[in-house]
């Protein structure tokens, strides 16, 4: 763990107890597809990339634990985030990830807005944070060939209207 983990300053117990309170999901190969915007070949090929093991029984279908979805995603201490963290916080990370189509229909002024716009800025958010990185309050990342933005809770009502409830559990 790192120097400045949320969960280095809980105990073992502490963290076992918030856990058991706020237990982490498992997400399938399905889930991660609806999760990521993308067919289950990609999340194949994310899955290998990243050395992800299912968390599930050996014998059932594999699923995977959301803090390890969330260190693929760029979170910094997803273990601390999760435990210390609102429900609005725990909402927000167990989200789908949006695509600049997505955001396109959350503000509908971005409209005129090439997508090589949002490209651009999450590049150069890139550039100067590393990953993980924050672009115009929204932190974006690269998985594959796509950019995928985090939602934020200014998101989260509105994230059934814009059809995201058929990409993932919300």
């Amino acid at each position: 763990m790192s120097e400045n983990s949320n969960t280095e300053k809980l105990g073992i117990r502490a963290r076992a107890k918030a856990l058991k309170q706020h237990p982490v999901p498992h997400l399938s190969i399905t889930d991660l597809g609806l999760r990521w915007g993308c067919s289950r070949s990609t999340v194949e090929r994310h899955r290998f990339r990243f050395s992800l093991t299912t968390a599930g029984h050996k014998d059932a279908h594999p699923e995977y634990n959301l803090l390890d979805i969330l260190r693929i995603e760029g979170v910094a201490d997803p273990e601390g985030q999760w435990i210390v963290g609102t429900d609005v916080d725990r909402e927000i990370l167990s989200a789908p990830l949006l695509t600049i189509n997505d955001l396109v229909q959350l503000d509908p002024k971005t409209k005129r807005r090439s997508s090589e716009t949002f490209r651009a800025r999450a590049r150069a958010a890139a550039r100067t944070q590393g990953h993980g990185y924050i672009a115009r309050d929204r932190e974006s990342i690269r998985l594959g060939h796509a950019w995928l933005f985090r939602p934020t809770e200014a998101d989260l009502p509105y994230l059934h209207t814009i059809k995201l409830s058929g990409r993932g559990k919300i």
